[in-house]
């Protein structure tokens, strides 16, 4: 063979190779825009109890949507024996123990409003100190979310 064919011949499979890596990404662009529907959030107001956490503590958390937008967002946190965890939350054990607990109830009531101001759960961070609290809230986020879409 000469020289000249089979610098063509690399050129073609090289010219090949790009094109059918071009071809398959256009395929999964396709597939993930195609597959996308968009979810219009129901105007109202939605409550939802979380599971127990694995310390046995659960939030409350109520939801308002308005205008297919979340306005609002209230959480209670509950210890496992059913109180409300407030300034409370943490005594009976060391001042250390007492801080820690009292912390993380802060950090934890910020959620809700990250929440309202980023317009989305998937944009709000764990907190460090909050992480439990962040899992539970988000998965109820999640849940009424999906009660309060409406396929288009």
């Amino acid at each position: 063979m000469s020289q000249h064919y089979i610098q063509k011949e690399d050129r073609m499979k090289k010219y090949s190779r790009l094109l059918g890596v071009f071809i398959a990404f256009l395929c999964v662009a396709l597939l993930f825009t195609s597959c996308a529907e968009e979810l219009t959030l129901q105007d109202g107001q939605y409550f939802k109890i979380s599971e127990k956490s694995r310390n046995g503590g659960y939030l409350e958390v109520t939801l308002v949507i308005k205008d297919g937008e979340i306005q609002g967002c209230d959480m209670l946190m509950y210890t496992k024996d059913g109180n409300l965890k407030d300034e409370t939350y943490g005594t009976g054990s060391t001042p250390e123990v007492y801080q820690a607990a009292q912390a993380a109830l802060t950090a934890a009531k910020e959620y809700p409003n990250l929440l309202v101001e980023l317009g989305s759960i998937d944009e709000v961070d764990a907190i460090s100190g909050a992480t439990e609290t962040y899992d539970v809230f988000k998965e109820v986020v999640e849940e009424i979310i999906k009660d309060a879409s409406k396929k288009e």
